[in-house]
């Protein structure tokens, strides 16, 4: 038996690369896919462990959690630091971390934060130091590898994905990250200063305590209002990381009553992106799956 297979194999090759490649591809098909949906569904949890929601400007919920979390779309909008006081002072809140964002630097989002943003994704120094005055920058390590920016160099930011417009005020990189897996290997970080600056959020008229600045930062610290206090200063969203789970869906709603924000929930809306995509992810493997059915038939039509 096994003699004469060989010389059936050997008699027609190409039916026999037809049938090897058909079935090949099939699955090597499914098994892509579904190496592709683990590894997708992967860092989408590892960018938004930990926070319960996601406050911004009102707008589409899911567009929030794309552009805060992992950077993957424009920001809705802004809101005013007095509009988020008494969220970030609730009780049932752990940590808030604030976003100012909107500007880049070669494709890669700039994002103007506290020191709890790096914390949150344990990320650490590879090399130089934290930022501490504004337009200090500390760069994550895809950004370093990819733009070449070192300790000591500077760059000038733009707003949007467009030519550079800031050219008055650039930013000197004081630190590289190590590589964390998450999105803060992606991004610039910055402190909110640096952002408020840049965009003349001040007017010209606040002085900065530079010296205090260089300390561990608090994550209430930029919360305190200016000594005029005139505060017009504005952040792109807020991340709330909470004492349990039900604190955040009771705090949901509470924000959701407030003027101007809202609350989107990561782990709603990353649910609600993976039913959109499901359809696609479906066909895909459908396809697969047409594909090992007409290898078995060939292999049938054959013998």
């Amino acid at each position: 038996l096994t003699t004469l297979t060989l010389a059936y194999l050997r008699r027609r090759p190409l039916t026999l690369a037809l049938n090897v490649l058909l079935v090949a591809f099939s699955v090597g098909t499914l098994v892509l896919l579904l190496l592709l949906s683990m590894q997708a569904n992967g860092l989408l949890m590892r960018d938004a462990r930990g926070i319960g929601l996601v406050v911004t400007a009102e707008g589409s919920p899911l567009q929030a959690i794309l552009s805060s979390i992992y950077g993957l779309d424009a920001p809705v909008g802004n809101v005013d630091v007095r509009d988020v006081r008494a969220v970030v002072q609730n009780r049932a809140v752990r940590h808030a971390i604030p976003l100012g964002l909107g500007d880049t630097y070669a494709g890669f989002g700039i994002v103007g934060t506290t020191r709890g943003y790096p914390e949150h994704y344990a990320a650490e120094l590879a090399s130089g130091e934290w930022w501490g005055e504004p337009l200090e920058a500390t760069v994550g390590a895809t950004v370093a590898e990819q733009t070449g920016l070192r300790v000591g160099d500077t760059f000038a930011s733009a707003h949007g994905a467009g030519s550079q417009e800031h050219d008055a005020h650039p930013m000197r990189v004081v630190g590289v990250m190590g590589q964390t897996g998450t999105v803060v290997d992606r991004r610039i970080l910055t402190s909110l200063e640096t952002v408020w600056e840049v965009h003349d959020a001040h007017g010209g008229e606040h002085d900065h305590d530079h010296e205090a600045h260089n300390e561990a930062e608090s994550d209430a610290d930029w919360l305190a209002p200016p000594a005029d206090g005139a505060d017009n200063r504005q952040i792109t969203s807020l991340l709330l990381v909470f004492e349990s789970p039900i604190a955040a869906a009771l705090l949901g709603r509470s924000i959701g009553a407030l003027p101007n924000i809202q609350a989107a929930s990561p782990a709603f809306e990353i649910a609600r992106l993976g039913r959109l995509l499901g359809g696609a992810v479906a066909l895909a493997q459908l396809f697969g799956v047409g594909l090992g059915i007409a290898a078995i038939l060939t292999l049938f039509v054959t013998l």
